[in-house]
């Protein structure tokens, strides 16, 4: 982002009345190269390949907003809402609270921005809000996502902003200061009491305890045994099965493949458009220590930078061919381990359906923050 900032920050300097004479504007541009080729080599070599990415243009298309593309007003109401909420306020809320909350801090933003160029001059106000303003061009033209935490290093400017409006607003009534604290306690008391508007909900990181889940397996398995991992376990898997004292490459290497966006087991996968066949699921069992490691295909619920899925339902024939694959695993007992699942815990609840209509028979069940281990045996 320091692109963004410096470029914001840039025009800034340029319409500053002391830089206008001929030897400022030349330090300024030579300032401006010397940036752009500081950019230039970590685009080159790192973040081109993840700004052409087509995973990470789907998974952030709703954090853009070229006006384009479908659905403009929703993703402006969520990218509004989202930041100024997060960066004043904080917490669940009903979503009308934190729309209200983003109206009022955004209205306070433009008016500070305009009293700020108006009391210390327009190249003030680009400085404090040209960061911004390249931002928003930048999400508006698809180079980079108007996210919360991509758009972190707008919180100065933001702050700087709405307490300048706010001061604005205040302004006429300083001589009659119990009219200026009802009108101030008025704009900002949904804000500070927000508790009041609050709704139970679970926070949207919940903790994956899935090293718990690790420990009961390694405690309770028999030689032998198989354990089919949800696509989104296999990560913290691997990293809590693995003894990184003495670590198996090869098989850290060969999760590390499966787990890019370009694998077709990778966890969060678009839809496939035709229903899943078994060989895709070739290869894509391994024996590790004593057990094995059977890893779960993807069932096409592909989630975005935003809770909006693209579909609430797995692809067609995945639970059917994934239950077949753990009835095939089984000796005859078998393992289910699930993690970093909670965008699809729909698709979970149609693999049980169908391993338990292929005749498993679920032995044991232990549920956790973020992760489920069950034991089922087939007859």
């Amino acid at each position: 982002p320091a692109i963004l900032l410096l470029a914001g920050l840039s025009t800034a300097v340029a319409l500053a009345p002391h830089n206008r004479n001929r030897e400022s504007r030349r330090r300024l541009s030579v300032s401006l190269i010397f940036w752009v080729g500081l950019f230039a080599c970590p685009y080159l070599l790192s973040y081109r390949a993840v700004a052409s990415s087509g995973y990470m243009q789907r998974y952030w298309s709703d954090a853009f907003l070229s006006p384009w593309q479908p659905d403009l007003v929703w993703r402006l109401q969520w990218a509004f809402t989202d930041l100024f909420w997060n960066v004043f306020c904080g917490g669940p809320a009903l979503t009308s609270t934190r729309l209200f909350a983003a109206i009022v801090l955004c209205s306070c933003a433009v008016i500070g921005v305009r009293a700020l160029s108006r009391a210390r001059g327009l190249w003030v106000g680009a400085m404090v809000a040209g960061p911004v303003v390249v931002a928003l061009v930048a999400a508006v033209i698809g180079r980079y996502p108007f996210s919360v935490r991509l758009v972190l290093f707008l919180v100065p400017s933001l702050v700087i902003l709405v307490a300048s409006g706010l001061a604005t607003i205040l302004a006429p009534f300083r001589q009659r200061r119990i009219l200026a604290s009802v009108v101030g306690a008025a704009l900002t008391a949904p804000l500070l009491f927000r508790g009041l508007f609050f709704t139970p909900a679970a926070p949207s990181a919940a903790p994956e305890e899935i090293r718990s889940v690790v420990t009961r397996f390694l405690e309770r398995h028999r030689p032998g045994d198989a354990i089919y991992l949800r696509a989104g376990a296999v990560p913290a898997w691997t990293f809590y099965t693995t003894d990184w004292a003495s670590p198996d490459r090869a098989r850290l290497s060969r999760y590390a493949r499966i787990d890019r966006s370009d694998h077709p087991a990778f966890e969060n996968s678009a839809r496939r458009g035709h229903p899943v066949r078994t060989e895709e699921a070739k290869e894509l069992s391994f024996v590790y220590r004593d057990w094995r490691e059977v890893i779960g295909l993807p069932a096409g619920i592909e989630r975005h930078s935003t809770p909006k899925l693209l579909s609430p339902e797995p692809d067609p024939e995945w639970a059917r061919v994934e239950a077949e694959r753990i009835r095939t695993a089984a000796q005859p007992e078998v393992w289910l381990c699930f993690s970093h699942y909670s965008h699809d815990a729909r698709a979970e609840a149609r693999l049980l359906e169908a391993v338990e209509a292929l005749g498993g028979r679920r032995l044991a069940a232990w549920y956790l923050p973020g992760a489920a281990l069950y034991q089922y045996a087939f007859r």
